[in-house]
This record gives C-alpha cells, structure tokens and sequence, in this order.
C-alpha cells in the first residue's frame, strides 16, 4: 500500500508530529531517498539541506536516508531499495 504525507513546511519544531508518523511508518534498517531539486541550489545548498534533514530524523531514529540530485541518472536506478521518498518543498515547476 502506498502511503503519502504531505506537509506544509516550516522549521523542524513545526512539524514534529508530521515527523515522527513518517519515520512509524518506515521499515527498520531500510532507506528512505530525499529528492530536494524543487529548492534553488544557489539559495539552498542540496548538501546543506540534507544536512539539515538528517538532524531532524536522526534523533528520531531515521539514519539511513540518500540524496538523489541527478533525476537524469538516478531514475535509472533501482528505486526498491527505498521504503521512503522524502520530497523536499520548494518550486516544483521549475525543477527540471
């Protein structure tokens, strides 16, 4: 079954609860893929982002999360491999 939560945005504090009932419905020991190429690289840093995401979730026990930043190769991939996709905010229409 395919589950999705959405989220409005905000600082960390904002949305905990969102949070916490995204990493309860992660399988242990699985990844979770975070896609942020709908922010603007040159405000927001992809690497900082993640960076940012991380000390979010890893208090909560998410620890095995993956940036993809090139759709062009890494739709090529194996996506089964993820239990999660964690798609940061952003200007979806002028991603790619």
């Amino acid at each position: 079954m395919i589950k999705i939560i959405a989220a409005s945005g905000g600082g960390a504090s904002d949305s905990r609860l969102i949070d916490e009932v995204f990493v309860s419905l992660i399988e242990d020991g699985k990844k979770t893929l975070y896609i942020p190429v709908a922010l603007d690289e040159n405000s927001h840093p992809y690497q900082t982002c993640y960076q940012w995401l991380n000390s979010v979730y890893e208090p909560l026990g998410l620890r095995n999360i993956e940036l993809w930043v090139d759709l062009a190769l890494d739709v090529q991939l194996d996506l089964t491999a993820y239990t999660a996709v964690y798609i940061g905010g952003g200007n979806t229409l002028s991603s790619y």
